[in-house]
Order: structure tokens, then C-alpha cells, then sequence
């Protein structure tokens, strides 16, 4: 009877995650997950780019290739390698709670599911789920080494070493079940057991890696060819850690991965064992019992998600994305459910301090607040502390009714995030793109964001010979078929999702009007320009005014206070050190001619440094007496690629003829309105008239 219930409810979570997907599906990312595809086609053709890290994750990329094989490279393709991966994950928490209670199955599934971020990334085209699936093969290797009780010390040893070898094929991020695998290691030497066990999977591991060295070096004369691939794509960015300032990885060991796993739910489940880890005792390192090592090795894999590096060269910790820490998510969710199932079941003590601590709980994060209060914590609590108060009076049907209630508030974020993605309306997007520029239409150029480029030529198939999108600035237009007409699509799902603000639109993006349209829809936005001309350079337009303020030299129209200016000890020489307000450029309106033109573009470029992030604001008034007739503020900080490090800052801004026709004065000038530490360089203003 409880076989039949478990398979049932086994086959329940697999029915809820086809559910997900089928109602709540979002399409894609546009980066990381189309070039995945593109790779997995061409590995299709026979191809490999050797020189590309992500080539080799080929776990994904395997699976991918062969789904695009047998259904062509379309969306439903693309998902099946993480639904099956995923759904991989949800059987290794069956296997291991099956034996148990149902609710306590039960929960450790709904605590699965219910992670928002492991369903959202059920059926997405990326390697994360493939990690979880290595690390949950490792979970379930090791307990059966210590739990099961026709234990094979063989295969026990070979399942470990075979899935973190998936792991490794799948994405580094594998590197951070080290502390958890040094953890049981040591242990066990240390009680002196498991030896055998050790030994096969040590064994088996070196014998999957040097296999794996020897084909590297049989194939790309090269053994160790992915980490020189690694190494050449490698590039600064907010998450390179080692390479910005202490202050930049105090907060991201402190407050900003803690904060993430607060906000983003990886808390939760921990937070439903925190009774139990007051009563920790040292016998619990000897692993007589589930809980006690699901447990503590869930704890570990929480601090190596927090503080392990995954570089040898510096101290570098893992980025903030949750995505990245989803091996964490089945560990503790079993943990969690083999806790809260014995107390519902009654088989763990009912304690006093249980009451004491969960409420304590909900009145935290309570405090905290965001939705993962009012979505996660305040149902399940709730419920569980009513069970609690009246587990000894209650008649069965009023537990069982409890029990349920609470089962459902665990997936209610998931819920809540199916609800959202819907709001996207992705597959609707996407049958129009068909609809108006691919399907049984003659090949041509469409210009769109970064996102909404790779999202549509993953489309054609990758297709040249198709309608070709390009992204925003990232083109020659000297290369393209004159005989082609060429169209501007904008779409909001590929612009939030490129993160564009309008200032970093290309300015012939801006000066579009709704006229212009040949084809407009509302939810989802779409809509189709065409382009007889297109004029992308501001060099072709006419220049109304230029001015450089390199620092080297005092520059007409710039005021700036000696007392501001850096030397350094780098080519740049000196530089303008930003207390608040940085040199600021004062010109007289009358001096630009503005009368002629209907719109003029506004581009700002320059260098910037800080240390940390920044509220800073470059600053564009047009005045006149009484006060400021247009005023723009251009955030500089999201441009930023990583701290402590120069990058340059873009801006372009369209502004028309009516709304700057009283102005008399232009002042531009950069914001530090936290008053960081922030120097500049290169400030370069140019004006332009539009006709």
C-alpha cells in the first residue's frame, strides 16, 4: 500500500512539472541559452568549437544535440534535456523517501517543486540542472553507502565518482560539492569505515578523468584544452571577486548571499529544520540516521554555496544567481521533509522550544517581509504551528486537512512564478515573429535588440540564407544584400530581458513613432518599422557642437576646481576626482542653432571609476531663468561591468525641438550623489541635429 502511494505521488510531481511547463513555459534568455543551441546544432553538423568553454559542458549540449536530432531545433526540443534532468532530480528524492512515511515524501517532493527556481529552470537551456542531476546521483550513492542494508561497496563507489563526472561534463559549478565530499571523507576516516567505498570511487574518478584527459589530447592534441578554453574566455565581471575591493566581497560573503537566499526562498527549508539544529549533538557525525546526514551535508553544501572559490588564482566565491545553487535545493528539501514529516507522523518528539522557534521564525521574516513572506513562510508556519498546537486533540480528518493545507502552501511561490510567467505571453510573441517575418516570406534583415536577435535566429534555425535578425549596433551595414528589405522589430519581452533602458537604445531606435509602424500589437508588445534608409551612424546627421575634456588641460565651457584633479601613476595621467558634482560643461542654447531641426541627439561617453556601487547620475539641465525646462538624468552604474577597474559609459539621448525651445542654458555635469569614491576621464559630449 505505501509502494503504491509513493509511486503515486512520484508520478504526481512529474505530472505537476509537465503542468508547469505546458502552461507557464517563457521562452528564453536570449545569451547563455541560445548559444547552447546553436552549439548543439552544430555538434549536430559534425562541428565543435574547441575554443569555446561552453562546448564543453556536453552533458546539455549531448542531449540537446540529439533532441534537435529527432523534433528540429525548436522549443519543445530545447526543454527536454532539463525537464529530464529535473525530473531525474524529483526520482532520487523518491528513491530516498519512499521507504518513509508518504507525507514524508510528500513534502520532500513539494519542497522540490516548490523551489520557484528549480521549476523555472525545469525547462530552460541551460547546464544548472544538469549539475543538480550529477550532484543528486552523488546524494543518493552516498546513502546508500551508509543507510542502505545490502550496501555494495562497489557500486556504491562507482555511482559517486560516475555522477560527479556528469557533473563535471555538465558545468564547473560541480567544484562546489568539494567541502560536502571532504566532509563525509574525513568523517569517515576518521570512524575509520567505508574504506572500500573510498577507495572505488576514488578509483573510478581517476580512471573517468584520465579517459577523459586522453581524449581531450586524442581529439584536440591538447589534455587539458577545456580549462585553456576557460582561461581565454574569461572576462571581468561584477562576480570576479579577487579583482575588486574588499568591501565588494564582504558584502557578497555577507549580506548579499545571505540576502539572495533569503529573497530568492534557498532559506526556507533550512528555516523548517531550525528546531532541530538546536539540538545538534556530536553522535550526529556518525550518520546513524538520514536526518542527521542529510542534515549536516545540506548545511555544508549552504556554506560552500556561500564561501568556496571557484578559482585557484584568487579568492573568488560563486556569482549571486540563484541558478547556481540549485544542487543545494533536493538535499535539503529531503532533510527538511524527513524532519517535518516525523513530527506530523509523530515518530519526533514534540518539543516546547518548537513553538518557540518557529515562531520566532515567522516574526523574522515577518520583519525581513518581501513576497517570499507572504508566499512562503507565512502559510507554512502557520499551518505547521496550528498542527503543532493541536496535534494532540484534533480528529484525523482535521489533520489530514492540515497536513494537506500545508503540502500546498510549500509550492505556492512555484505557483505564484507559473502565474507570472504567463504574464509574458511568450508563446504568443513568438507565433507572431513567425507569423510577420519568417514563415513563407522572402529572406530579410530585421533589426531588434541583442535578445530578440538570438531568440530569432535560433528561429530560422540558424539559417543564413533565412531572415536574418541583428542586433542593435552589432552589424556593418556596408555587408548587407542591398535586394533585402531590411525592417526595426521592438518587442518589451527582448528589451527587459537585454536590459536596456531607452538612453541605451541606438538613436534611430529612439526617434521612431507609432506612425512609422507597419504592424503594432499591444500584449505582447511587437512592433515592425520599415527602413528605406537607415541611418545608424550620428555621424551622418549634422554636428551642432563636440567637446573632450580629457583633464590633461583646461577645456573652453568646462568649469572645474583644481582641487579636483588626480594625478596617477597610469597612462590615463590625471583624472577628475568626483566628491559630488564632477567638471561641469555650461553652454549657451543660442550658440547651438537648435532652430533648424526637430530633434537633436544627446551622446555621452565616458570613463568612470568606483569601488563599489554607485548612484551617480551623468546630468544633462537645459535651463533657463526661472529654472530647468528639460532635465535628464543618465544612470552611469549599470554600464559598469565590475568595480574597481576603468569602463567606459555610453548614453545617447533624443531630444526634440519643442521641449528645449525656452531653454538658454545647457549644463552637463556627472552626479555622485552618494558621494563614493568615483573619478572620471575622457568626458565627451557631442550634440547633433536630426531633421
Amino acid at each position: 500500500m505505501r509502494k503504491n502511494a509513493s509511486l503515486f505521488l512520484f508520478m504526481a510531481a512529474l505530472a505537476l512539472l509537465a503542468l508547469a511547463h505546458i502552461v507557464g513555459y517563457s521562452g528564453h534568455f536570449g545569451f547563455d541559452d541560445m548559444h547552447y543551441a546553436h552549439l548543439a546544432k552544430e555538434l549536430n553538423e559534425g562541428q565543435f568549437n574547441q575554443n569555446d568553454h561552453f562546448s564543453f559542458r556536453l552533458v546539455l549540449l549531448a542531449f540537446t544535440a540529439l533532441s534537435y536530432s529527432l523534433l528540429g531545433i525548436q522549443d519543445l526540443a530545447s526543454s527536454l534535456p532539463s525537464m529530464l534532468f529535473s525530473a531525474s532530480c524529483l526520482w532520487v528524492v523518491y528513491q530516498l523517501l519512499k521507504t518513509h512515511s508518504p507525507i514524508t515524501l510528500a513534502i520532500g517532493l513539494a519542497l522540490t517543486l516548490g523551489s520557484e527556481w528549480f521549476l523555472f529552470y525545469s525547462d530552460k537551456l541551460m547546464p544548472d540542472l544538469a549539475v543538480t542531476m550529477g550532484a543528486c546521483f552523488a546524494y543518493l550513492a552516498a546513502y546508500r553507502q551508509y543507510f542502505s542494508q545490502s550496501s555494495n561497496h562497489k557500486q556504491n563507489g562507482f555511482l559517486l565518482a560516475f555522477a560527479l563526472f556528469i557533473g563535471f561534463n555538465s558545468k564547473g559549478t560541480i567544484l562546489l560539492l568539494l567541502p560536502w565530499l571532504l566532509f563525509i571523507l574525513i568523517n569517515d576516516l576518521r570512524l575509520k569505515r567505508n574504506q572500500k567505498f573510498w577507495l572505488y570511487a576514488l578509483g573510478t574518478g581517476l580512471s573517468l578523468l584520465l579517459l577523459y584527459f586522453g581524449a581531450c589530447f586524442f581529439f584536440f592534441d591538447d589534455a587539458f584544452i577545456r580549462f585553456k578554453a576557460l582561461e581565454t574566455n574569461s572576462y571581468l565581471n561584477r562576480c570576479s571577486y579577487g579583482s575588486q575591493s574588499l568591501k565588494i566581497l564582504v558584502k557578497r560573503l555577507s549580506s548579499g548571499f545571505w540576502g539572495m537566499s533569503y529573497r530568492e526562498g534557498l532559506l526556507f527549508p533550512f528555516l523548517l529544520l531550525a528546531p532541530y539544529f538546536f539540538s545538534i549533538k556530536s553522535s550526529w557525525f556518525k550518520f546513524e540516521k538520514p536526518l542527521q546526514f542529510f542534515s549536516l551535508s545540506a548545511i555544508t553544501l549552504l556554506l560552500s554555496a556561500c564561501f568556496m572559490s571557484i578559482s585557484l588564482k584568487a579568492y573568488n566565491p560563486m556569482c549571486l544567481d540563484i541558478r547556481h545553487y540549485l544542487f543545494v535545493i533536493p538535499m535539503v528539501a529531503i532533510a527538511a521533509a524527513l524532519y517535518i514529516g516525523g513530527l506530523l507522523t509523530q515518530k519526533e518528539a514534540l518539543k516546547w522550544y518548537h513553538f518557540i522557534v518557529y515562531i520566532g521564525v515567522l516574526l523574522l521574516t515577518f520583519y525581513l517581509g518581501g513576497r517570499s513572506f507572504w508566499w512562503a513562510y507565512l502559510g507554512s508556519f502557520s499551518i505547521l504551528i496550528v498542527y503543532l498546537i493541536l496535534q494532540e486533540k484534533a480528529t484525523t480528518n482535521l489533520k489530514n486537512l492540515l497536513k494537506a493545507l500545508f503540502i500546498t502552501s510549500l509550492l505556492a511561490l512555484s505557483a505564484k512564478q507559473v502565474v507570472k510567467q504567463q504574464k509574458s505571453k511568450y508563446p504568443e510573441l513568438r507565433s507572431m515573429i513567425y507569423e510577420q517575418l519568417i514563415d513563407e516570406k522572402e529572406p530579410k534583415y530585421v533589426i531588434t535588440n541583442p535578445v530578440q536577435a538570438r531568440i530569432g535566429n535560433y528561429y530560422t534555425g540558424f539559417e543564413a540564407q533565412s531572415t536574418q535578425f541583428l542586433a542593435y549596433n552589432d552589424f556593418d551595414p556596408d555587408t548587407l544584400k542591398p535586394e533585402r528589405e531590411k525592417y526595426i522589430l521592438t518587442t518589451w519581452f527582448g528589451r527587459s530581458l537585454s536590459f536596456l533602458i531607452e538612453s541605451e537604445l541606438p538613436f534611430y531606435v529612439q526617434t521612431l513613432t507609432d506612425e512609422k509602424a507597419i504592424f503594432r500589437n499591444e500584449d505582447p508588445q511587437m512592433t515592425i518599422y520599415p527602413i528605406e534608409r537607415l541611418l545608424l551612424d550620428p555621424s551622418e546627421s549634422d554636428t551642432l557642437f563636440y567637446s573632450l575634456h580629457s583633464f590633461e588641460e583646461n577645456v573652453d565651457g568646462w568649469q572645474l576646481n583644481e582641487a579636483d584633479l588626480k594625478s596617477t601613476e597610469s597612462s590615463r595621467k590625471t583624472v577628475n576626482k568626483v566628491y559630488e558634482y564632477s567638471a561641469t560643461l555650461k553652454i549657451p542654447v543660442d550658440t547651438l542653432k537648435l532652430g533648424s531641426y526637430s530633434t537633436y541627439l544627446l551622446e555621452f561617453k565616458l570613463d568612470l571609476y568606483v569601488e563599489e556601487p554607485t548612484e551617480a547620475l551623468i546630468v544633462a539641465s537645459f535651463d533657463k531663468p526661472e529654472g530647468a525646462v528639460k532635465w535628464i538624468g543618465l544612470n552611469v552604474n549599470k554600464q559598469l561591468k565590475s568595480y574597481s577597474n576603468w569602463w567606459s559609459v555610453n548614453h545617447q539621448v533624443v531630444v526634440k525641438h519643442s521641449e528645449i525651445k525656452k531653454a538658454k542654458e545647457l549644463t552637463v555635469f556627472l552626479w555622485n550623489k552618494d558621494k563614493k569614491h568615483c573619478e572620471l576621464d575622457n568626458f565627451k559630449i557631442t550634440i547633433s541635429g536630426i531633421k
